[in-house]
């Protein structure tokens, strides 16, 4: 046993296997079915696995192999040899080349050349394949049908297999064609009539899709084939990266839900003639709203290999798909841009072949393109597109046919149709997400033979009809080659032409070429490259509309080419109204010109050509001007000569004319030039034009002054030369006369290159009246007494539309004006500044922004009584001028008595607001403050503003009387205002507001406090207590004094036009005044009532004071008193009452204490006449009462005196001698005491 062991582990050493190759040999043909051939070296050995090595193995004809190996290697596990089996461990294939080919029949030679033993010898079962690693080989299969050979490279592959019927399983990589890609097969065991189960799968490395396919391999008559199914599918789905909301695919642009996963299904048979693919089905998008295409199709192989593909969809929904659906539809504009995009990059087919694509319905842009159907077939660059046809919205059909070619530069040849019953559904679909434009066009139809690429677009045998118009023609645009310049030529015949409708036609169709902004940057764009273009026209029209507006039998045959104009002939016979002809040829036109051109002009109105240029061009000022002043530029005959002479000089010489009547002027303007266009700056030029009128009026309209008209105004005149060099200055003259006035400009003009246009003038103007003028501005001057002459002179100095006057020294009527101000003129008309003037109205500064005689209405006299306009506001008069200027005046009318003095105050005006701030002024002694603001908003206006007075004499605001003003003292005020109307009696009637006055260290005139005391006497002296008799005792002594304060103290409120004090005080020594004011500012009336008291002292009564009530009614500056002299008259009437009463208190006081003093005596009478009687009673008496009426004696001894007194102090009065009461004077007791008068 050892000594064989030690055998097997050694024998092979010694052993020269290369005997045994033969035998190796035979075994594999029987295997693989063809002979085996091993040139190389063989090695074996047994333990401790049976190994066989061989290199250079071919299978197949020795000299033309099928297959080489370049070295081959086995490994056997040795157990199951003793059973008969044959477990290979591993094997190992390095650089296996195998070698097939294809008859012309389609045939394999690998089985057609199969021995009829194949492995007839060896049972399949027994033969087990545990791992087989194939290294870097490669299959070479040759098609004798085309010649062509279909290589696979790099084939590095791992096999395993339970037996030789199968079932297999491979893994590895190889390059199909150099595209390396991973692949995975697994198959079933072999059935019985030789077919096998084969799914596999390819992943490429650079392409994200895997292929599976699950069918039976087999082989009928040597040809191979395979049936089964397939999925073809994206690998993963494609992200954005993170923040960025867009991926570029295929050139184009897709957003993040428009990269979706894709997947095609079907099944095939796959022979070496054809592959079949049917039940395709085609899914596209997310899960939740994919697309789904279905279809066939026939791959033929051989001589002349060729596709068939027809493909169906019931509809796809684009919107869905690339968009947020119907919400948020996708653009069109957007839609092409991917298509042309991927058409860019779209790869060709290998083999010729044709498709055929029919869709039901495409959703896109927010509609639906119905009933698409497109056969096309391959070319060697592109496709030719046999039909292309779809039902577009609106009613509208599409259909092209011709040949696309594809790559760097796509191109299109073919024709093209496009028609439209429903215009404006198509545009708003058509147009989707751009800004909405109005679009008013007829049917139309357009059918013509298209050249697209990107050096060339022609529109030949072009035939349209939109609406009642048709053309035929042709347009074209070429790129030249190897130049940057371009030629576009036009060639149109039409009966009938409608301008209008072509252009709307025209921007339909570039409507879905992006933004608006964009659109506009393009064409910019081109616009700066139209003179690199070449133009060559040629247009008959016979009847023409624009706008409306009719051109009979217009001709055109012109070009411009190489910086040359020529137009051979260009004619009108009624172009817009006018007569237009048109001829020369200008060469060099924009460096040296040379030749000459001629054009005349003949019209009787020129409304129609006024419509038809603010229709084309109505954002250029040249032709707003013209459409301003053609009113009065017709009838009009003109003619135009220009002429040019190249030099030696590189220049050239020209010469413009241009003659004729306008309206009712004559011109006569002539240009010379010498230079080069293309450097004008350098270019020497001298102008004339002179302009008579036997109208001034006409000629201002003729220059767009809008003017009222004005009976004999007379002729006037201009006259303008300029002459210099451009750049350096022109030195201009600028002369104009007529309607009285005479206009003079000395200066110059120059046109520095890089800056804008500077210029200088010393200007002069003189006008016996102003008022012309202001109807010229379509302004009516203010209503002022007689005429207004001006007389005026400044320098003025400005860079392009800036410019600045200074130097002004101007006299407008009696107001002189001396200051500066500059002005910005490029956007909105501004002047800014400092003026000094002589004197300034309020009321006509106001009118700047209310209109002309906004304080003088005509019927403000008879509305109001004291004259509030009550006219409506009219137009302001700045238009679009603003002023911001500082303002100094000598003078200030603000409406007052009197005037202000050295005012100054900052003023804002526009066309609707007029602002008015920081206005101080010297007033009656005193200072006047305040600010103004009025806004204007169409026919009403708002003013706001307050008014302040510090230390003002009150005697110029007051009323007076005899010519003396009512009172006198300083004023301090504040009020603030505010009010609106449409009309300034409207405002005046809704003003609103509040304040507070003060007057101090002032005195009351005709108010004399001594008339009370006047009134009282008389009174006392026997007057009539009636109020007629008071009254006039009162006013006869209260215009004799005043009536002194040291303040007078209120506040106002301000509410429906109409001032209110309330509790207004006077404070004052000699007397005590209060009252309250209302004032109508809208009829300018005073209500006032004061009630003016003085101390009584000791004339004072209870329930009554000498007082008064003062009553002002009427007009403000002179209003009627009146007295309220009950109060007095009541006072007066109750104390004479008192005094009465004290009177008779008086009497009935004296006849009580008479009474009184007769009791006395009575009763005295009596007491001594019973004292006598009882002491003569008691004399009698014995001795011992003696001392008893002693003592009786002492205490009656006091009672006898006070008799004796009272008797002696009170004389008697005797009745008869007349002490009657009745007769008592009453002023007998003056003075009664205070217990009864109080």
């Amino acid at each position: 046993m050892i000594v064989a062991l030690m055998v097997a582990l050694v024998g092979p050493f010694f052993v020269d296997w290369n005997a045994y190759r033969s035998t190796f040999e035979s075994y594999a043909e029987r295997a693989l079915g063809h002979s085996v051939t091993v040139l190389g070296r063989a090695d074996a050995r047994l333990l401790p696995t049976p190994t066989l090595v061989f290199s250079d193995v071919r299978v197949g004809e020795a000299e033309d192999p099928l297959m080489v190996v370049s070295r081959f290697e086995v490994r056997i596990e040795l157990t199951p040899l003793l059973n008969g089996e044959i477990r290979v461990v591993d094997m190992r294939l390095e650089q296996p080349e195998l070698h097939l080919a294809l008859d012309e029949s389609g045939r394999l030679d690998w089985l057609t050349a199969a021995t009829l033993h194949n492995g007839s010898q060896i049972d399949p079962a027994n033969v087990q394949l545990d791992s087989v690693d194939i290294q870097n080989g490669s299959v070479e299969v040759i098609d004798a049908r085309t010649g062509s050979i279909h290589t696979v490279s790099d084939v590095n592959l791992n096999l395993s297999a339970r037996s030789l019927q199968g079932p297999y399983k491979l893994e590895g990589a190889l390059a199909l064609n150099g595209a390396r890609q991973s692949v995975r097969v697994s198959t079933g065991r072999q059935d019985a009539d030789g077919k096998i189960r084969v799914k596999a799968e390819f992943v490429p490395t650079e392409v994200p899709v895997t292929l599976r396919l699950d069918g039976l391999l087999g082989d009928s008559n040597g040809a191979p084939e395979y049936v089964g199914d397939f999925v073809l599918a994206s690998v993963a789905q494609v992200e954005t990266p993170e923040g960025e909301d867009d991926i570029t695919f295929n050139g184009g642009q897709l957003s993040r839900q428009a990269a979706q996963l894709w997947e095609g299904e079907g099944k095939f048979e796959l022979t070496p003639v054809q592959l079949d693919i049917s039940e395709l089905a085609f899914r596209y998008g997310r899960e939740d709203r994919p697309f789904r295409l279905d279809g066939d199709g026939t791959v033929l192989f051989g001589a002349a290999p060729r596709f068939d593909a027809r493909i169906t969809a019931k509809q796809v929904d684009l919107d869905r798909i690339f968009g947020a659906g119907p919400k948020d539809p996708l653009a069109i504009d957007q839609a092409a841009a991917s298509l042309l995009a991927s058409l860019k990059n779209l790869p060709l087919p290998p083999i010729p072949g044709a498709i055929g694509l029919s869709l039901p319905g495409l959703v896109a842009g927010g509609g639906i393109i119905q009933d698409i159907e497109l056969n096309a077939e391959t070319l060697p660059r592109g496709w030719r597109i046999s039909s292309l046809e779809a039902q577009l919205p609106g009613r509208s059909e599409f259909s092209a046919s011709g040949e696309l070619r594809l790559g760097e530069t796509p191109d299109f040849e073919g024709k093209m149709h496009l028609a439209s019953s429903q215009p404006s559904a198509f545009a708003a679909w058509w147009r989707k997400g751009q800004p909405a434009r109005p679009l008013s066009l007829d049917p139309f139809s357009v059918d013509a033979r298209v050249e697209i690429s990107p050096t060339a677009l022609l529109l030949t045998g072009l035939e349209g009809d939109v609406g009642s118009s048709a053309f035929t023609g042709a347009v074209t645009w070429r790129k030249l080659t190897g130049s940057d310049r371009s030629v576009v030529t036009a060639d149109l015949d039409a009966d009938r032409l409608d301008v209008d409708q072509l252009q709307a036609l025209a921007s339909l169709l570039r409507g879905a070429g992006g933004d608006a902004e964009g659109r506009d940057a393009a064409a910019e764009q081109q616009a700066g490259k139209f003179g690199k273009t070449d133009v060559s026209v040629r247009m008959a029209i016979a009847d023409l509309r624009v706008s409306g507006t009719r051109a009979d039998r217009v001709e055109l045959i012109a070009s411009y080419a190489q910086d040359a104009l020529n137009v051979e002939r260009f004619q009108a016979a009624n172009f817009a109204g006018a007569r237009v002809e048109a001829e020369g040829r200008v060469n060099a036109l924009t460096t040296a010109p040379d030749g000459q051109f001629t054009a005349t002009l003949e019209a009787e109105t020129l409304d129609e050509l006024r419509d038809v240029l603010v229709r084309l061009f109505p954002d250029v000022d040249a032709v707003r001007q013209f459409a301003a002043a053609s009113p009065a530029l017709a009838p009009a005959k003109l003619t135009a000569n220009f002429s040019a002479r190249a030099g030696v000089s590189g220049g050239s010489k020209a010469a413009l004319t241009l003659n004729g009547q306008m309206g009712g002027s004559t011109l006569e303007a002539k240009a010379d030039f010498s230079g080069r266009t293309d450097a004008w700056r350098d270019a020497e030029v001298d102008v004339e034009a002179h302009v008579r009128a036997s109208d001034g009026l006409e000629m201002l309209r003729q220059f767009t002054f809008d003017v009222l008209p004005i009976d004999g105004v007379g002729p006037a005149r201009l006259d303008v030369t300029a002459s210099g060099d451009v750049e350096s200055g022109l030195s201009v003259g600028l002369v104009a006369s007529g309607i009285g006035s005479e206009f003079e400009a000395q200066g110059s003009v120059g046109f520095p290159a890089s800056k804008p246009v500077l210029y200088g003038f010393d200007v002069v103007a003189r006008s016996d009246d102003l008022t012309p003028f202001g109807l010229m501005s379509g302004r009516v001057l203010p209503i002022l007494a007689g005429a207004v002459p001006l007389q005026a002179s400044a320098r003025l100095d400005g860079e392009a539309l800036a410019m600045t006057l200074s130097d002004i020294d101007a006299r407008v009527g009696a107001v002189t004006l001396t200051g500066s101000v500059e002005g910005d003129f490029a956007q909105r008309a501004q002047l800014t500044g400092a003026v000094r003037v002589s004197s300034v109205d309020a009321g006509l500064l106001s009118e700047l922004v209310l209109g002309a005689d906004a304080w003088s209405s005509v019927n403000a006299a008879a509305e109001n009584r004291q004259g509030w306009p009550s006219g409506a506001f009219g137009a302001p008069f700045l238009g679009d001028l603003s002023l911001r200027l500082d303002v100094t005046a000598d003078k200030a009318d603000l409406g007052l008595p009197k005037l202000a003095e050295r005012a100054t105050f900052s003023l804002q005006a526009s066309n609707s607001e007029l602002a008015v701030d920081g206005f101080d002024a010297a007033f009656e002694g005193g200072r006047l403050s305040g600010s103004l603001l009025i806004n204007r908003s169409g026919g009403e206006a708002a003013a706001s503003g307050t008014v302040k007075a510090s230390a003002v004499d009150l005697e110029g605001l007051v009323w007076r009387r005899a010519g003396r003003p009512l009172a006198r003292g300083l004023l301090d005020l504040s009020v603030d205002f505010e009010g609106a109307g449409r009309s300034v009696s409207g405002i005046v009637a809704g003003l609103a507001g509040g304040g507070t006055f003060h007057v101090g260290n002032g005195e009351l005139r005709g108010i004399s406090t001594a008339a009370f005391g006047s009134v009282i006497r008389a009174a006392d002296a026997g007057l009539a207590l009636e109020d007629a008799a008071i009254r006039k005792v009162f006013l006869s002594h209260l215009d004799a004094g005043n009536l002194p304060f040291k303040a007078l103290d209120g506040s106002l409120t301000l509410a429906a036009g109409t001032v209110r004090a309330r509790n207004v005080t006077v404070d004052t020594d000699r007397a005590k005044a209060f009252g309250t004011a209302t004032i109508d500012l809208e009829r300018w009336e005073l209500e006032s009532d004061w009630a003016l008291k003085v101390d009584p002292g000791e004339n004072a009564v209870t329930g009554a004071e000498p007082q008064v009530g003062l009553l002002f009614r009427g007009p403000l500056d002179d209003p009627s008193r009146s007295i309220d002299i009950a109060p007095l008259t009541a006072f007066l009437t109750l104390r004479a009452f008192e005094q009465e009463v004290r009177r008779v208190e008086n009497l009935q006081e004296e006849i009580l204490e008479r009474d009184r003093f007769l009791r006395q005596l009575r009763r005295q009478r009596e007491e001594r006449s019973r004292a006598r009687q009882k002491a003569d009673e008691q004399a009698a008496a014995g001795n011992a009462e003696r001392e008893q009426g002693s003592d009786a004696d002492e205490a009656r001894g006091p009672r006898r005196n006070p008799r004796r007194k009272a008797a002696t102090a009170l004389p008697m009065r005797n009745p008869g001698q007349g002490g009657s009461m009745s007769r008592i004077s009453p002023g007998a007791f003056v003075r009664p005491s205070s217990r009864r008068c109080r």
